[in-house]
């Protein structure tokens, strides 16, 4: 492990993990003339301890690397409670993933033969509190979102959730064995408990990663939404768990936004029209 002292404290510090030379190389010389680069590891193991050691504002994680991959060493700093925001640079053009990096913990995407348009653009981004994925990686993953929602839409997903009573009207349901689905924006995570079908109302639980932004949107139907854990900012309001918030039907809110992630109950309608 190579570490350099603190040239300046306004510069963002960055850690990269590379088991390539050149590729260090390369990143630090793209990113050295605006932020300092106070680490630098070959494997995923030693990427845990220079992380937890030097506590930077960034990491730059290549995925194959030798001792630990780079998704699993995240997945690890992730359970040390180490919330440093994090992009994953990879060879690889694969939305599948892409999707398994952001449910890790990673806030960005970058795919190496991209890194010459996408890497500074990506560090900006996400030190900004934003999410990043490669341009060449945008599309595919609308398309998969799109297309797991189409065959997502059912009054319930039975197969997801375990149904312990459904008569006379009332139904009761344990959603702990059902996966988190992929929602309308990268970092977004959702469980659909319920839907009206005839009005296309959703009640579900949605998780959005630390520095996830969902973007502006106007409201076909109220929205309800229930703050279970962490923060969300709504039009610069900072909710807490057991906070409350109503759209009716017509508004348009501004981008929401969490820092440390959030886990919400939501009821809305399928039909939200969403501005990028």
């Amino acid at each position: 492990m190579h570490t350099t002292d603190n040239a300046s404290s306004r510069r963002r510090r960055i850690v990269i993990a590379d088991d390539f030379p050149d590729i260090l190389e390369t990143v630090e010389r793209r990113l050295a003339p605006d932020f300092e680069i106070v680490g630098t590891v070959a494997d995923g193991l030693a990427l845990i301890e220079c992380a937890c050691q030097l506590q930077p504002d960034l990491l730059l994680i290549d995925v194959s690397m030798p001792k630990l991959n780079g998704i699993e060493a995240l997945r690890r700093l992730r359970s040390l409670g180490v919330q440093v925001p994090a992009i994953i640079l990879t060879n690889h053009d694969d939305e599948d993933l892409a999707t398994e990096a952001l449910s890790a913990g990673s806030q960005g995407f970058v795919v190496k033969s991209h890194m010459g348009t996408d890497l500074r653009l990506a560090v900006a981004e996400v030190l900004a509190g934003r999410t990043f994925n490669s341009g060449v990686l945008r599309e595919k993953l609308l398309k998969k979102d799109e297309q797991k929602r189409a065959e997502g839409e059912s009054q319930r997903d039975v197969q997801a959730i375990q149904v312990l009573l459904d008569h006379s009207g009332l139904l009761i349901s344990r959603t702990e064995t059902a996966g988190w689905k992929a929602g309308r924006a990268p970092g977004c995570w959702t469980k659909t408990l319920f839907v009206e079908k005839e009005s296309s109302i959703a009640t579900s639980l949605i998780r959005m990663d630390p520095g996830t932004h969902f973007p502006r949107h106007r409201h076909a139907g109220a929205e309800e939404v229930f703050l279970l854990e962490g923060d969300l900012v709504v039009e610069g309001q900072r909710m807490k768990p057991g906070d409350y918030c109503r759209a009716e039907t017509g508004s348009t809110h501004s981008e929401s936004y969490t820092d440390s992630g959030c886990v919400f109950l939501l009821k809305a309608s399928q039909l939200d029209e969403l501005f990028e």
